[in-house]
């Protein structure tokens, strides 16, 4: 599960620097350059990835 995030946090970065006004940026980039971590939060529950990653803590418990 790891990797599929990390390999989707790598594409949001590729394409979002080839086409910047399609796609935003990765949220914990943003965080990185002084945006709030809860609005990081908040991008990315709106994109599926903390729901993504309590699941896999789940079934790992």
């Amino acid at each position: 599960m790891q990797v599929k995030l990390m390999f989707g946090q790598m594409l949001r970065r590729k394409l979002h620097f080839l086409l910047p006004s399609v796609i935003d940026s990765d949220p914990m980039d943003e965080v990185a350059r002084g945006e709030k971590l809860s609005e990081a939060y908040h991008r990315m529950s709106e994109l599926g990835i903390i729901q993504k990653v309590r699941l896999a803590n789940d079934n790992d418990s």
